[in-house]
């Protein structure tokens, strides 16, 4: 049994933003409470916004959240990946598996569908999900997930090879990065309330 690396931050600036984007709070989304970052959960909401609108008989669940640490010596299929903030992984229901991850992909998430066991088991399926440019710290070898990402690679451990992902890919994923403080001030201006 390996230790996971400790937890890291994602290369590139930090987000700015009131609340501060990197603090962990209690959230309750898509109806499970779990810990985030400020920013995922604003990501996340926003991300679930639009799915409403585009498929509005579709539901995003919450598989697994971002702040889940497994004991030393117990099995981790996750290598660590959600020890921190910005990890996640999700089923989107009433979308098929594909159309999810572009979906996914689509609203500033690396994104990539896989399996905790078999893939003759649909129950094992899911899509783990990175939100770039996530402030808060990292589970260790997420930020290798994300260079696999940018580099059309599947984020799995040995298999680093550039565009061994053939899925869609965003042609410009830094134009797809979640905007924290755009969202902010959009909050603010739904609300009333003015920054």
């Amino acid at each position: 049994m390996t230790t996971p690396p400790p937890l890291t931050f994602l290369d590139g600036p930090r987000t700015a933003g009131i609340p501060d984007p990197a603090v962990r709070v209690k959230v309750n989304i898509a109806g499970r409470d779990f810990d985030a970052g400020n920013r995922t959960a604003a990501h996340l909401r926003q991300t679930i916004k639009k799915l409403a609108k585009r498929r509005p008989e579709a539901r995003l669940e919450i598989i697994k959240p971002c702040y889940v640490n497994i004991p030393p010596g117990e099995d981790d299929p996750s290598a660590g990946t959600h020890d921190g903030d910005g990890v996640l992984d999700v089923e989107i229901h009433g979308m098929r598996w594909p159309s999810a991850q572009k979906f996914l992909r689509k609203q500033g998430w690396a994104a990539w569908w896989r399996h905790t066991g078999d893939w003759k088991d649909p129950s094992d399926w899911h899509i783990h999900i990175v939100s770039l440019g996530c402030p808060g710290k990292v589970g260790g070898f997420v930020p290798g997930q994300v260079a696999d990402y940018h580099a059309h690679a599947l984020g799995l451990k040995g298999q680093h090879t550039a565009g061994n992902d053939p899925t869609w890919h965003p042609k410009d994923i830094t134009k797809t990065v979640f905007d924290y403080p755009r969202w902010l001030d959009k909050q603010a201006h739904d609300t009333g309330h003015v920054r």
